[in-house]
């Protein structure tokens, strides 16, 4: 048996009646070295992956291969062998099995309509045989596994599409069988597949309109990812009868550009996460610059609605350490490696902190084996735990005075040939996390379930078309708010009404009248979608204060009583700041930096100075965890020395 817990507030794995830390150690590599090191760290919980399939860079997920060998046969000689080596070398461990259901090779060459549901998984969808198929295998794994390592499985995941993220990464091509359930979808027999970048890319416009064809054809995309993930869920839980937890990848919000994160078709993921057949929900840190070591971490998800929907989330810090500098079996490197052992560390400190914030349960993703493989790393990561255990062993809250709402099905209104997606969401996400103030980030259908006192700013970053319901909470129950819009709010109803925005914000706008390029300046920063977009407005209300220009003199960014607007994207920190002040929300940091902050501790990540300050909101004395030390606060402010990029991170001993 096997559940979700929640001791101090905190959350725990339940396993044979006993409470674990969700803390565990994952790799496509497992080998004695490494999972012996993180068994003598401290880890109980191991994950593991049976797989037969080939992964995005041409190397095998799994050395153990696969277990779906024939029609309805199964050789189990690898997971036994994967299994054996894993209760070796972690005794006292339990394990979390993910079993890949993608169609193997022989299937696809046997089955000559079938398609490889790892690089088709949007053509997959509609193939009832195929899900017949591998939920008999998904069943059957679990029924062997249960039988014979039961005792020391605490939970199963299941994967398909590329990445084992459930990506569709065949932008939308249709077979005659998908089209036929399109049409069923629509109860249209005249309906048509629309090719993305094809007749509707002709006009100037970057927007869907709610009834374009491309708009119903990527709204049932997205219906089918979400009913596959949730068909699989409910096969595993026919057996396991929900005495053993399930976990899946997905609902990203920040997969770097528009294409990827519409055309991979996730974005009704709302509908997985209500599922009560999945407990876990996994995601890797946001890539690219979030994972610099001059950057700031960022959550893939609105994960501050995953307590809404009772998920437990495990954080995958599966960054590349400077031990990651080998050439793979395909004579690949890993692009993304860290430079020394001071800069992983610091990211590394930095990633710990953000998740320790959001309460979540994490492991460290050894991804090809080696990154931590030195005693240096084996001490730093038994500090980490170490510490989670401490600061998990008493309640703390979230000190957050900024809500932001995410709108994912709003994505689909946005095209792909520029990238709306990431300047509205994730670039925003990134500065409001420089700004210096405490953010939770929600999805927007959660709004009517948050506590609106406990906020002093509200942000919606892409909600392109808000329903009456959400539309009458904002008018009704933030009218003495401060709040902050950007792009076009609620610019869709049954067609695209720029009136709508107006409505919406108060604030008066027109739109460019030829589709050119604007760039807005603040403080010496430039910034907006730097390209081309239609429509895009500025700002023409005599009664507002005019905050920030384009370049041509319009205004780009208003206030008008408690009501910000900006109309364009990818805002720099230091508006958002002056947001968050005018709204009095309190600022820990105001130089751009990573800085984290519950009502127990406190972290900071200073890449620009030496010298380092954080204001808190009383006087108290603090103890800094990673590496010791005692520290008091003078006027409120923490003023210490450190060295560039280096995390730091202090527990509030008395006030």
């Amino acid at each position: 048996m096997s559940s979700i817990k929640y001791k101090n507030g905190h959350p725990f794995i339940e396993v044979n009646g006993e409470l674990i830390s969700p803390v565990a150690m994952r790799s496509f590599r497992p080998q004695p070295y490494n999972i012996s090191q993180f068994s003598r760290m401290g880890v109980r919980l191991f994950q593991m992956i049976v797989s037969g399939k080939k992964n995005a860079l041409g190397d095998m997920y799994s050395l153990y291969g696969g277990v779906w060998t024939g029609e309805n046969e199964y050789d189990f000689t690898g997971f036994d062998k994967q299994m054996e080596m894993f209760i070796k070398f972690a005794p006292d461990g339990y394990f979390l099995v993910m079993i890949q259901l993608d169609t193997p090779d022989w299937y696809v060459e046997k089955n000559k309509k079938a398609y490889d549901s790892f690089k088709n998984l949007g053509i997959a969808a509609v193939d009832e045989k195929w899900k017949k198929e591998a939920a008999d295998y998904l069943k059957s794994f679990i029924t062997y596994a249960e039988e014979k390592y039961g005792d020391r499985i605490f939970g199963y995941s299941y994967s398909c599409g590329l990445c084992t993220e459930w990506f569709m990464n065949d932008k939308g091509l249709a077979t005659e069988e998908k089209e036929k359930a399109y049409k069923k979808y629509l109860n249209d027999e005249n309906a048509r597949i629309p090719v993305f970048g094809g007749d509707e890319y002709l006009d100037e416009c970057d927007l869907r309109t709610p009834c374009s064809n491309e708009k119903k054809y990527m709204d049932f995309c997205c219906k089918l990812s979400a009913e596959l993930v949730c068909y699989f869920a409910k096969q595993a839980q026919s057996i396991l009868n929900h005495k053993k937890l399930v976990g899946v990848f997905y609902g990203y919000i920040d997969q770097g550009t528009s294409i990827k994160q519409n055309l991979w078709f996730t974005n009704f993921y709302e509908t997985v996460w209500k599922s009560s057949d999945i407990d876990m929900l996994f995601s890797p840190a946001s890539y690219n610059d979030n994972r610099f070591f001059e950057g700031v971490p960022l959550f893939q998800y609105a994960i501050d609605s995953l307590p809404f929907n009772n998920k437990l989330y495990i954080h995958e810090i599966d960054h590349r350490t400077e031990l990651a500098m080998y050439p793979l079996s395909t004579g690949n490197f890993m692009w993304d490696c860290y430079e020394t052992y001071e800069e992983s560390v610091a990211v590394l400190r930095r990633e710990f902190c953000n998740l320790l914030v959001k309460n979540s349960g994490f492991w460290w993703f050894d991804f090809y084996g080696g990154y931590f493989s030195t005693p240096q790393y084996e001490k730093e990561l038994k500090n980490q735990l170490e510490i989670y255990k401490l600061l998990n062993s008493t309640p703390f809250e979230q000190v957050a005075d900024v809500a932001v709402f995410v709108d994912a099905q709003s994505m689909n209104y946005m095209k792909e040939r520029v990238n709306l997606v990431p300047k509205c969401v994730r670039a925003n996400l990134t500065e409001l996390v420089k700004a210096g103030a405490m953010i939770k980030t929600y999805n927007i259908n959660d709004i009517t379930k948050i506590n609106a006192n406990e906020f002093k700013l509200f942000v919606f970053l892409n909600s392109l078309k808000i329903c009456d319901e959400i539309h009458s909470f904002i008018k009704n129950n933030l009218s003495d708010k401060y709040k902050f819009f950007v792009y076009a709010p609620n610019i869709m109803g049954a067609e695209m009404d720029s009136s709508r925005v107006e409505n919406i914000t108060g604030i008066k706008i027109k739109e460019f009248t030829k589709k050119e390029k604007h760039t807005a300046i603040y403080d010496g920063v430039e910034f907006g979608f730097y390209e081309a977009v239609s429509p895009l407005f500025y700002v023409d209300d005599a009664s507002s204060d005019d905050i920030a220009l384009y370049e041509n003199g319009a205004v780009c960014f208003a206030q008008k009583d408690k009501t910000f607007y900006c109309a364009t994207g990818n805002i720099p920190y230091t508006l958002w700041q002056y947001a968050e002040k005018k709204s009095g929300a309190h600022i820990w940091a105001n130089n751009g930096c990573y800085v984290a902050a519950t009502d127990k501790f406190v972290a900071h990540q200073n890449t620009k100075s030496t010298k380092c300050e954080i204001t808190l909101p009383f006087e108290c004395e603090l103890e800094e965890l990673f590496d010791g030390g005692l520290y008091k606060t003078e006027n409120k402010k923490l003023c210490y020395k450190a060295k560039i990029g280096e995390t730091k991170l202090f527990k509030i001993k008395a006030i």
